[in-house]
């Protein structure tokens, strides 16, 4: 069944998702699917509105503590008499680490190839191809975890 997020790409009539969140199925015409996500969908869903880089970490941080909140880690400073602000992330993700700093007037993306605990390589990235990977592993971790695919689901809706 061809699939869009909200109809089914059968008769157009709106999907009911499983309780997993993996799956779907049309209450109407009665077909089914267990489609897998898109990461460059979920990337430009992420990606958009970001003028700077100051506010694409800011946003990102937001965005990926609150749908990963037990695999992210972001750095703030300030406090005091100033608004704290992110100034790095960390995304823990089965085949490695993501990071991501403020370094100037831009940003730092960077994947930390890990195994069995000990980080081998680290590789930079330009941050749209960073913030691709970085779905993209999100999204392998979805087909093997219903609750990363829940979060998912939430993140590509922010």
């Amino acid at each position: 069944m061809a699939y869009r997020f909200e109809a089914c790409g059968n008769c157009g009539a709106p999907v009911k998702r499983s309780e997993d969140g993996r799956g779907v199925s049309c209450p109407y015409c009665g077909a089914a699917d267990r489609p897998g996500l898109d990461p460059a969908r979920l990337a430009a869903s992420v990606r958009a509105d970001f003028a700077s880089a100051e506010s694409f970490l800011e946003r990102t941080a937001s965005t990926l503590s609150s749908a990963f909140p037990e695999r992210t880690v972001v750095e703030r400073k300030g406090g005091l008499l100033s608004a704290k602000k992110t100034v790095g992330l960390k995304v823990a993700c089965d085949d490695g680490e993501f990071r991501l700093r403020r370094e100037g007037s831009g940003v730092v993306a960077e994947r930390v190839h890990v195994v069995r605990g000990i980080a081998l390589k680290t590789e930079r990235l330009p941050p749209a191809e960073w913030l691709t990977t970085l779905c993209e592993s999100l999204a392998e971790m979805a087909r093997m975890n219903a609750g990363a695919a829940e979060a998912l689901k939430r993140l590509g809706a922010s």
